[in-house]
């Protein structure tokens, strides 16, 4: 990451620049598109501790060549109770049925999701991406990375 002036002749900006300014604001669009609030990747994580997160899958970003796990921070730990540990157990089974192309069992769990614990964008993402399947399975070779189409 770089930080400085960025720009020509007349107009010039003081600002990030580099690789990883573009991957959080890759992941910022993630949290738009998820109707999430708070994303980060799994290297953010491993060094971020006392947090509850839910795993939201392996994502491909927009102009990047490998893609990445990335977590939805829910709350801290000490305030995670029995509810926000049973809601992330049901979309982690979702998820599971989902990379394990059992696309009815991973339907049934986003629909409880959402049926027990309101609107959840992520749920309605998976869900909209298990019926798509279901009509057009993805390639022998996928391995449950979503491809983003939005910045």
């Amino acid at each position: 990451m770089l930080l400085g002036n960025v720009g020509g002749i007349d107009h010039y900006e003081y600002r990030a620049i580099g690789d990883i300014v573009n991957t959080a604001t890759r992941i910022e669009g993630v949290n738009k598109q998820l109707g999430t609030r708070i994303l980060g990747s799994r290297q953010i994580l491993e060094n971020l501790e006392g947090f509850f997160t839910r795993n939201l899958g392996r994502f491909q970003l927009v102009g990047k060549s490998r893609p990445i796990i990335i977590y939805e921070l829910i709350c801290r730990e000490q305030e995670a109770d029995a509810m926000h540990h049973d809601a992330v157990h049901l979309f982690a089974d979702g998820l599971q049925a989902f990379h394990q192309r059992q696309w009815d069992p991973a339907i049934a769990s986003f629909q409880a999701y959402l049926r027990a614990y309101g609107d959840d964008g992520p749920s309605a993402y998976y869900l909209e991406a298990c019926e798509q399947f279901k009509i057009t399975p993805p390639l022998h070779s996928w391995d449950g990375m979503m491809p983003l189409t939005k910045k």
